[in-house]
């Protein structure tokens, strides 16, 4: 697994163990509540890579990208 990879998932998802309800406990904050200090911290770490992977989807035509939240890129970024 490359470095961006591991970076990513040890932010998400913490230290990893083969316990995933204590996973879920622990990390259940970062996933459900609503922080400004945390959408600060992914947009800072990770905001290069959400816009590679939003990427230009424009190559799939149209029809797939109808969307009432906008493009490709603003349905990545959850605008």
């Amino acid at each position: 697994m490359d470095e961006t990879a591991r970076t990513l998932l040890g932010f998400w998802f913490g230290p990893m163990t083969y316990d995933d309800a204590a996973i879920a406990e622990r990390q259940s904050a970062l996933w459900w509540e609503k922080s400004e200090r945390v959408d600060h911290q992914i947009a800072t770490r990770f905001g290069t890579l959400l816009q590679q992977a939003a990427g230009d989807w424009t190559h799939c035509g149209t029809q797939s990208l109808r969307s009432p939240r906008g493009t490709p890129r603003d349905r990545a970024s959850g605008r």
